[in-house]
C-alpha cells in the first residue's frame, strides 16, 4: 500500500512556465526533463538525419522505462493523473533524474518517494540470501548498497525488531532520537556505517538509493553533511578486513553484543551479506537464543 501525500502544500498553485522544477504539474515536469535530455545521454542510438529537437521523443521515452506510449502521453498531457510508484521510479530512471527532481515528481504524483523499491535494492543477491540460510544461529541480514535491510534470518529478526520492519541502517541511528540508545556506541556504528556508504557512493555513483539517502540524511539530519565529508578523508572502508563488535541494548535481553563480518559478491554490487556471532558459550550466546526463541512467529 502506497501512502498518498499531498504534491504541494494546500492554496498553492502550480504554473506551467519557469525554469524550476517545483514550477510545474506533473506533465510538465516530465515535459522538461524529456526535452532536455539528449538521446546520446539517454544511452539510445539512432540513425536518420536531423531532428527538429534536441529532446527525447515519446516513443524513445518508452524504450528507456517499459510505459507505453499512450499512457505516456496521457501523463504528460494530464489525462492520467495517479501513476503507480513502480511507473514514476521507471520514469526517474530513464529520464536520468537527479534525486531533487526524482523526489519532486514522486509528490507531484502523490507519492511518497521513500517508498520507490529501487532495482538493485528490491531484494537481496541469490547467493547472498543462500549464505544468510546457512549462518544459524549467528544473527545474519544482507543491505543494500544505500543500507536498507533487504533480508534477515530470525536472529537477526530478532535483534534488530526495535528498529522497524524494513529499516535503513543509517536512517534508524541519525533520524530516530528515540531508538539512537540502540547501539551503546551509536558513533562508532554510525562511522562504519557512513564509510561503507562512501564506498559504495564511489563504486555505485548513479545507484539512485545511495543519492537518496544521502539527501534525505543532509535535509533531517543535523550533523549528517559533517560526518559525510570527513568519510572523504577517512580510511576507505574495506568490509573483510577485520571483524567488529558492537553492543545494543535490547528491550528484552538488555545488553547484547556480537562480533559482525561482512561478505559480498561480485554479481550483486554494494549488497552485503552481514553476520553477527556471539562468544561461543558467552551469556550473548544464551541471550541471542532466548531472544530468537522468545520473537519467534507463533
Amino acid at each position: 500500500m502506497h501512502l498518498r501525500v499531498p504534491a504541494m502544500p494546500p492554496g498553492t498553485t502550480h504554473r506551467s512556465g519557469g525554469g524550476d522544477a517545483g514550477d510545474h504539474t506533473l506533465g510538465d515536469l516530465l515535459r522538461v526533463c524529456r526535452s532536455r535530455l539528449t538521446p546520446a545521454e539517454a544511452g539510445l542510438r539512432f540513425r536518420g538525419g536531423g531532428r527538429r529537437t534536441a529532446g527525447l521523443r515519446r516513443e524513445e521515452v518508452s524504450v528507456l522505462t517499459g510505459i507505453s506510449v499512450d499512457y505516456y502521453s496521457r501523463l504528460e498531457q494530464g489525462r492520467a493523473h495517479h501513476p503507480s510508484a513502480a511507473v514514476v521510479g521507471a520514469l526517474a530512471r530513464g529520464l536520468r533524474l537527479d534525486p531533487v527532481t526524482r523526489r519532486h515528481l514522486y509528490h507531484l504524483a502523490g507519492l511518497n518517494p521513500g517508498l520507490e523499491p529501487h532495482p538493485t535494492d528490491a531484494q537481496a543477491h541469490p547467493r547472498l540470501r543462500e549464505l544468510l540460510q546457512q549462518s544459524a544461529p549467528c544473527a545474519a541480514f544482507v543491505l543494500s548498497p544505500c543500507l536498507d535491510l533487504l533480508a534477515a534470518n530470525p536472529p537477526a529478526r530478532a535483534v534488530l525488531s526495535p528498529l522497524g520492519e524494513h529499516p535503513n541502517i543509517l536512517r534508524a541511528l541519525l533520524t530516530r532520537l528515540p531508538q539512537s540508545v540502540f547501539f551503546t556506541d551509536r558513533q562508532a556504528v554510525a562511522d562504519a556505517c557512513l564509510s561503507a556508504l562512501r564506498e559504495n557512493a564511489t563504486h555505485l555513483p548513479d545507484d539512485p538509493g545511495i543519492q537518496d539517502i544521502i539527501a534525505e540524511l543532509a535535509d533531517r539530519s543535523p550533523g549528517f553533511t559533517a560526518m559525510w565529508q570527513q568519510t572523504e578523508s577517512a580510511v576507505p572502508f574495506r568490509a573483510c578486513a577485520c571483524a567488529c563488535a558492537a553492543t545494543v541494548l535490547h528491550p528484552v535481553t538488555g545488553p547484547l553484543t556480537l562480533t559482525y563480518r561482512s561478505v559480498g559478491v561480485p554479481a550483486a554490487p554494494g549488497q552485503r551479506l552481514v553476520v553477527g556471532a556471539p562468544a561461543p558459550g558467552s551469556r550473548d550466546a544464551e541471550a541471542l537464543t532466548f531472544l530468537t526463541a522468545m520473537t519467534a512467529p507463533a
